[in-house]
């Protein structure tokens, strides 16, 4: 990611990195000192992409308290859900079989396509997305 000089500071702290400088002047390029394999990429957006019965579903499987439950990768956040994508091999697979919808299941696909998301993050307060289906409940 390039940075404009002056913004030097902001980028290191916001991003905990370490910093080197470019060989275009005026540009500087902040690193992680992270291996790829410890770092989670997420996507949050509005729960209007779900149905009604997707939202029961969630909350349905966030509040189950058997071991090896869907609770250990789906969590109620209090205004949403964070599905934990990563946690399982196959995880469309299993949201199908719980009975999930295809638009959600679309949305979820397109967005690890598009992102390699491994955490979902549908929340009342996210943003809509453009060009995915929404419902109003």
């Amino acid at each position: 990611m390039k940075i404009p000089v002056n913004a030097t500071e902001n980028a290191v702290s916001h991003h905990h990195g370490t910093l080197r400088i470019a060989d275009e002047p005026g540009n500087i390029i902040v690193e992680s000192t992270l291996p790829t394999t410890v770092r989670l990429t997420g996507i949050q957006c509005s729960t209007a992409h779900i149905t009604h019965a997707d939202n029961s579903l969630l909350f349905h499987a966030s509040h189950q308290r058997e071991e090896y439950g869907a609770a250990e990768w789906i969590h109620f956040s209090g205004t949403g859900y964070l599905l934990r994508l990563s946690a399982w091999e196959y995880p469309l697979l299993r949201l199908k079989r719980m009975g999930l919808s295809k638009p959600c299941r679309r949305l979820i696909v397109r967005l690890m396509q598009l992102h390699g998301i491994d955490l979902l993050h549908l929340d009342a307060a996210g943003d809509v997305l453009p060009t995915f289906a929404t419902f109003d409940w």
